[in-house]
């Protein structure tokens, strides 16, 4: 499992920064994703808590806002002294060499290299990704999720690497009754989170030949239902069985039958579910029909208040003159959907077009918010 530590700054980039965990944590998962202040635990050193968090982290996010030096009244800035917690965080990633990525707010510019203390002033030359706060934001973050991918590939590339190695050395000395019980073994292990980087000194040879044997009949199974493992261990030729001589009577001449056309044979695959899609569409379905406390549901706890509460969606969508119309819903960016719909108010056609951004909490996808791209 992925393991991303946000750092940011407090006073700098509150919102923005539980905007970047929540669409992290769509991707990687709610317990892949930490950030900095939420986890420190009252009475404890937080420079022994940070050096023991960053430990195990895949990556490292530092959110820069306008405010990250942390620049007082009196000109002196917070990231030059030695017990700033963000300049912890950013020594102890760069110390350890854990792959850390600026995230530019807005338009906020990195800091210049004499801006910095001399122990983080390599961090001003570390290339950024600027991340806007409005409309695009999901398109920039996108980028950032698509750079921790590469990041976790390198275990993926070794299991691949494990794979080759295996089959290029010939067949080994395993009785198929081994290979069984090893395959048996090998998908139990498969089922565990693997953490980067991958670890087989645990493995016997023949629980590692066959767990390759298991992924490889999955992914390419023969013509003939056979996998390629199983080719390599049936070394022993196979005599075929002697014919049967029946002795059953001749059959009676079969009743002429008017051949019927072939059933219908899917070829290709069905189109897989969207979840995401589906919590778009019903809570469009729901305002349409005046049904606020079923849209509100839809949407995360904490902003289920204002234009998601409850009855004031039951209020204004009850009324209009036409009820709102879901005109179709698009994949718009990781987790977030575009939606078009029309209603009436009193004598105002309305045609709106909007982006609607999820989350997940507890294996269900729920709203986290909505940007309108113009209309009412």
């Amino acid at each position: 499992m992925a393991k991303v530590i946000i750092s940011y700054r407090r006073s700098d980039s509150d919102v923005f920064a539980g905007r970047v965990r929540d669409r992290i944590a769509g991707s990687f998962g709610e317990n892949s994703v930490f950030i900095d202040v939420d986890n420190i635990p009252f009475g404890t050193d937080f420079r022994d808590h940070i050096q023991k968090a960053l430990a195990k982290a895949d990556a490292v996010l530092v959110v820069v806002g306008p405010k990250w030096l942390g620049i007082s009244k009196g000109g002196q800035s917070r990231i030059t002294n030695d017990t700033d917690p963000v300049r912890i965080e950013v020594e102890t990633a760069l110390s350890k060499g854990i792959p850390t990525i600026p995230i530019l707010v807005g338009k906020t510019d990195m800091p210049r290299p004499e801006q910095l203390p001399e122990s983080i002033r390599s961090f001003a030359f570390i290339n950024a990704a600027p991340v806007d706060t409005g409309r695009d934001f999901h398109r920039d973050l996108s980028r950032v999720i698509a750079t921790i991918n590469t990041i976790l590939e390198p275990a993926d590339t070794a299991a691949g690497d494990l794979r080759s190695s295996v089959f290029t050395a010939g067949p080994e000395q395993t009785t198929a009754a081994q290979s069984i019980g090893a395959r048996t073994e090998a998908a139990a292990a498969q089922s565990r989170p693997i953490k980067r980087p991958l670890v087989i000194g645990s493995l016997s040879a023949a629980a590692i030949i066959a767990a390759v044997g298991v992924w490889f009949v999955v992914a390419r199974p023969t013509s003939v239902g056979v996998s390629p493992m199983t080719q390599g261990i049936m070394t022993q030729p196979v005599t075929p069985l002697a014919p049967v001589t029946s002795t059953a009577p001749p059959a009676v001449a079969p009743v002429p039958v008017t051949p019927t056309p072939p059933a219908f044979v899917q070829t290709e695959p069905a189109m897989a579910a969207d979840p995401g899609a589906d919590v778009v569409r019903a809570f469009y379905t729901a305002l349409g029909r005046g049904d606020g406390a079923t849209a509100s549901k839809l949407v995360v706890p904490e902003r289920q208040t204002g234009h998601f509460d409850p009855q004031a969606m039951t209020k204004f969508f009850s009324s209009l003159s036409k009820p709102l119309q879901l005109l179709g819903v698009e994949p718009a960016g990781q987790n977030s959907y575009q939606a078009t719909y029309t209603y009436v108010a009193t004598t105002k056609v309305c045609n709106n077009s909007v982006v609607v951004s999820l989350t997940k909490r507890n294996a269900q996808y729920l709203i986290q918010n909505i940007d309108s791209r113009g209309g009412c």
